[in-house]
């Protein structure tokens, strides 16, 4: 018990003497500082944290209504995606172009859609086809250097 006593006292002294240093900082004395410090700063910093935790508190409730709501348009909303590949005309014609850039002896051929929004006459669009295609071809290779 000895022990704690010490270690307890040692802490208080050391909090009075930066009561006493404060006082001494701002030309008031110790008794003036330590009235202006427990019954001002400290409820003032007590009910400021207050107010923070209830804020934080009404903010969490709002962002979970929020996020309910969100989440429940999100399942009740429709998606499409596009037809399935097997459900799709390929007999309608799609314009290609082909895009070559060359560099350290290969070649890459990019093939897009001509117009990405171009729409087909069976009511789909160009780019549900897959016509996104990238060939990189070895020039060494196809000359036989």
């Amino acid at each position: 018990m000895d022990v704690f006593r010490a270690w307890y006292m040692g802490l208080y002294w050391k909090f009075d003497n930066l009561f006493l240093e404060g006082a001494k900082l701002l030309g008031i004395t110790y008794h003036e500082f330590v009235l202006i410090t427990l019954v001002i700063i400290w409820p003032a910093i007590t009910l400021g944290l207050l107010m923070a935790v209830v804020k934080l508190w009404r903010d969490r409730r709002r962002l979970q209504q929020a996020s309910l709501a969100m989440v429940l348009s999100i399942l009740a909303s429709p998606s499409w995606a596009g037809p399935s590949p097997e459900d799709m005309d390929y007999s309608v014609q799609r314009p290609l172009v082909i895009s070559t850039v060359t560099s350290n002896h290969y070649c890459f051929d990019l093939i897009t859609p001509n117009e990405s929004n171009f729409n087909v006459p069976n009511g789909a669009v160009a780019s549900w086809y897959g016509d996104e295609l990238l060939v990189v071809r070895d020039l060494k290779y196809q000359s036989g250097i």
